[in-house]
């Protein structure tokens, strides 16, 4: 049997106008044609999953419920906490620097890559004001080893990496106080003490807690932070990067910046459904005319044209003259309300963005939801589910 062009393109959602030209093609192309087709089809090469500076997750070890995973910036001088949903637990100043920046020095920055944390030493409950020892300033109230699951110590000709707060250099109590400052380490990730406490402790009594450094601020394009890059969108949309253009990728940030769709769980399924919404970006606006629209006053449709002017526009469709201007008033762009080509051209994710917000998506995706969940709550139904899973899986793998 053929293959089915329809099961190939996928619209934005099942017109008759989209489904009478697919049947048409369909019932008039000769079967040795459609072999063919389907021969290049199947053949088709696989985006390969880009490789980041850090190319383990936490996911390749069995990432599960009460698991943690701790990813320390090293330029932001930060730690963030997320659970399995990508949830934020937490975010602490902390440093994970030595005395230089070679890697490869003993005295050097801490290691690239993604660790776990082994042995935890609790010191503080042995004593809460123990008198001085030249471990206790050093190492402060906890420290916690950190198993490499990269090569990335050994592999530098490092060793005994540690999270730990203290400072020697302090002095004593100096490096006892609950939020010490945050001296350079020969290695080390060092953290406040009371940190250490109140924030690490507890994680690692729910599960194991994965810990990625990265010796590089978050991912930014000139002023916008860039929580998807390019080639991240192209493997989950299944292209070539060429095919998508800067402006796309600047816009897409800045409507997750926007929306504070800014954790993995938020932005791997607004990544998902809007894909799927869109044929993996292929359309940006309903393929239907909008004659249907016209007349719908429940859409704000009170002007002849109105329809066509204003129907689906962006990757999760926003219809209609009265939520353009609830969109237009919101983004503070007057000219949203020119109509759909302006929208589709400009405002993609931004308006998807926007009624993402409206449905309150951000909380329902930090409760760990299923795809099926969070498509009952886009799409009314379940409609193309299986597609939305397919687009979600490779979400997760980049994000």
């Amino acid at each position: 049997m053929t293959i089915s062009l329809r099961d190939v393109c996928k619209y934005y959602k099942g017109t008759k106008e989209q489904n009478a030209a697919l049947d048409f093609l369909q019932n008039h192309t000769p079967e040795e044609t459609l072999a063919d087709f389907e021969a290049l089809w199947r053949k088709r090469p696989e985006v390969v999953v880009p490789t980041t500076s850090t190319g383990k997750r936490p996911q390749d070890f069995g990432f599960k419920t009460g698991d943690t995973h701790i990813v320390v910036n090293g330029l932001a001088n930060s730690a963030k906490a997320y659970s399995t949903s990508g949830k934020l637990l937490w975010e602490v100043k902390c440093l994970p620097h030595g005395q230089n920046n070679n890697w490869k020095a003993t005295n050097g920055d801490t290691p690239q890559g993604l660790y776990k944390i082994g042995a935890v030493y609790k010191d503080y409950e042995n004593n809460s004001n123990p008198p001085y020892s030249p471990t206790l300033a050093s190492y402060g109230w906890y420290s916690f080893d950190l198993v490499e699951l990269e090569n990335q110590e050994a592999g530098n000709g490092r060793a005994g990496i540690m999270i730990h707060g203290g400072g020697s250099a302090l002095g004593w109590p100096g490096a006892w106080a609950p939020y010490q400052d945050l001296l350079a380490t020969l290695g080390c990730v060092r953290f406040h003490n009371q940190d250490l406490r109140d924030k690490i402790l507890p994680v690692t009594k729910t599960g194991t807690v994965y810990v990625t450094v990265r010796q590089e601020a978050e991912k930014t394009s000139g002023s916008t932070t860039e929580y998807v890059t390019k080639d991240d969108l192209a493997y989950i949309w299944n292209c070539d990067k060429s095919l998508i253009k800067d402006w796309e990728i600047s816009e897409l940030n800045q409507c997750l910046k926007k929306f504070n769709i800014t954790t993995p769980a938020r932005i791997e399924h607004f990544l998902a459904q809007t894909a799927h919404e869109s044929g993996g970006g292929r359309y940006v606006k309903e393929i239907a005319s909008g004659e249907d629209y016209n007349g719908r006053e429940d859409l704000g449709n009170t002007q002849p044209g109105d329809g066509p002017k204003y129907k689906g526009a962006g990757y999760l469709q926003t219809t209609g003259r009265a939520n353009y201007q609830r969109l237009a008033d919101y983004i503070k762009d007057p000219r949203v309300m020119e109509g759909v080509d302006y929208v589709s051209t400009h405002y993609p994710f931004t308006a998807a963005g926007f009624w993402w917000q409206d449905n309150n998506m951000n909380a329902l995706c930090d409760q760990n939801p299923t795809v099926a969940q969070v498509t009952k709550r886009v799409n009314g139904g379940y409609n193309g589910l299986q597609d939305r899973e397919d687009y979600y899986n490779r979400a997760k793998k980049v994000i």
